[in-house]
């Protein structure tokens, strides 16, 4: 892995890219026997002479990735984003006449 991490560093830099380390990260999963566990700690990886944080979870383009191969964070954030949403339009639309609810759109 740190063979292939260099390889990638002197091949941006060759096309005059960079990585950003901040948000390069690295993620462990526990594979489904037990009795393939190789090792629990890692040597940490380099992006030049920046270290890559072993995480547990981050973010990636509004989605929740998670090593325990689930989705119940993501799921869970979007339905407390949903709740929030809905209490702005009651806040904001709640004293409206019937009338106004009942208008047909076309």
């Amino acid at each position: 892995m740190q063979h292939l991490l260099d390889v990638l560093s002197v091949e941006t830099l060759a096309i005059d890219m960079n990585c950003n380390p901040q948000k390069t990260v690295c993620m462990l999963f526990q594979p489904k026997r037990r009795d393939r566990i190789i090792a629990g700690v890692f040597l940490s990886f380099k992006i030049g002479s920046h270290d890559i944080q072993f995480v547990a979870e981050f973010r990636h383009i509004g989605h929740v990735i998670n090593n325990s191969l689930t989705d119940d964070d993501d799921i869970n954030r979007e339905i407390r984003n949903m709740f929030m949403r809905t209490n702005i339009l009651m806040r904001r639309f709640g004293n409206c006449s019937v009338s106004v609810h009942d208008v047909d759109f076309v």
